[in-house]
């Protein structure tokens, strides 16, 4: 894959210039040395081997746009990227092993002109890192809100992107900057993993057993995530949320079984449970949204239309599921709410309570909805209708707002 070769002359002057090892002539300004970091796999420059598997490089940006990997001995750590511009890598520069690309993303996202050493603090604007989890590189998107200090802890709400698309495309799809820059919180969208950084899922279930082996632990990697993202900004370990669409609402359901302990309460959006049990540590409040018109995740469950290897629950059943998981009694509450826009469909609220130790069990029943996040315009007329009636997003908060861990 052939790289861009410029780069924004936005750097300041003040940096010593110093000539690339590799490419030599003419000798560039150096605009700054950038990370130390550790990556898998190698990095070429034509025949020329210039990384090797789990070692250690510096990455300088130069003025003209070359990079340079050399080696160095400061410790391994992670990569981050900060707001404003992009970043050109120069040279023709490969790599033999697609576990790299988040690396390449973080350096080309369009919001990041540079990369700085992890636990660096990050003030409000968007912001790109990587880190690493297992054998695999990672990364992800943070959107940190205008009023952020760094001397307030502020909650954390985690936006997984469907399958098939990737963080960037989430950002779009949910609208959530907006809420997280109203309510004051931080969102943050992990990328999954797939092919080139664009195409990417979620190990969430519902897979064969020899595919699902096969793939990346993302429990482990939202574990790491959350201790990197700890570095950088000043997190309310007590209320880190979770939220996902399609997917990644699967992610959420999994996320509390495997990470009840560091997360607060889910908001699942057109994905339902896909592991069997589900069995969190402590009660999970639970609010749901999917709609009866959705023909992806369809809301009785798989259907002729679904792949025979994918395996996931009803809505219904996962209500019940998480109902009992939390101690929840009786039949749920079910209110219709006010058809205030005439967009073809209408919502039902339905309340399980009282849950134990305070938890919540609520579905948003968008009849007529589809394969949308409410209160958003759907991207294509294929997944369907979103409701104007209610918006996920603010409902979400409201319900984030009402948990914390003890």
């Amino acid at each position: 894959m052939d790289l861009p070769t410029r780069l924004p002359r936005a750097a300041p002057r003040s940096f010593a210039a110093r000539r690339s090892p590799v490419r030599r002539s003419p000798e560039p300004r150096l605009l700054e040395q950038a990370v130390h970091l550790s990556y898998p796999g190698m990095w070429k420059q034509g025949s020329t081997e210039i990384g090797t598997m789990n070692h250690t490089r510096t990455i300088d940006l130069y003025e003209e746009g070359h990079l340079a990997a050399v080696p160095t001995l400061q410790p391994r750590t992670n990569l981050a990227a900060t707001a404003g511009g992009t970043v050109a890598l120069g040279g023709r520069l490969r790599k033999t092993w697609i576990g790299v690309m988040p690396l390449l993303c973080c350096l080309l996202f369009p919001a990041a002109v540079r990369c700085v050493m992890a636990g660096e603090a990050l003030g409000p604007g968007d912001h790109t890192r990587v880190v690493t989890s297992g054998r695999h590189t990672r990364s992800y998107l943070v959107h940190i809100p205008p009023d952020y200090t760094h001397e307030q802890a502020t909650p954390v709400v985690l936006a997984f992107h469907g399958a098939g698309i990737n963080a960037s495309a989430m950002v779009l799809l949910s609208g959530l900057n907006k809420k997280a820059d109203e309510g004051g919180f931080i969102a943050v969208y992990p990328n999954g993993t797939g092919l080139a950084n664009l195409v990417l899922t979620w190990n969430a279930g519902g897979l064969p057993e020899g595919i699902s082996e096969r793939k990346p632990d993302d429990v482990a990697f939202v574990a790491a995530l959350l201790d990197d993202l700890a570095t950088a900004v000043h997190v309310d370990a007590r209320r880190v949320y979770a939220t996902g669409m399609s997917n990644g609402g699967m992610m959420c359901y999994r996320l509390a079984a495997g990470l009840a302990e560091r997360i607060a309460a889910i908001a699942p959006v057109c994905g339902t449970l896909a592991i069997d049990p589900w069995k969190p540590c402590r009660p999970m409040p639970v609010m749901h949204f999917h709609g009866t018109a959705d023909r992806l995740v369809p809301f009785d469950g798989p259907n002729e239309l679904v792949p025979k290897f994918l395996v996931f629950k009803s809505v219904e059943e996962t209500m019940r599921i998480c109902a009992a998981a939390n101690g929840c009694a009786g039949k749920p509450k079910k209110t219709r709410l006010p058809d205030t826009v005439d967009d073809g469909t209408s919502v039902v609220r339905s309340a399980y309570a009282p849950c134990r130790e305070g938890a919540e069990v609520v579905l948003f029943t968008v009849e007529g909805g589809g394969h949308t996040w409410p209160g958003q315009p759907p991207p294509n007329q294929f997944l369907g209708k979103s409701t104007k009636d209610i918006a996920a997003n603010d409902l979400m908060w409201e319900f984030f707002c009402r948990h914390s861990l003890e």
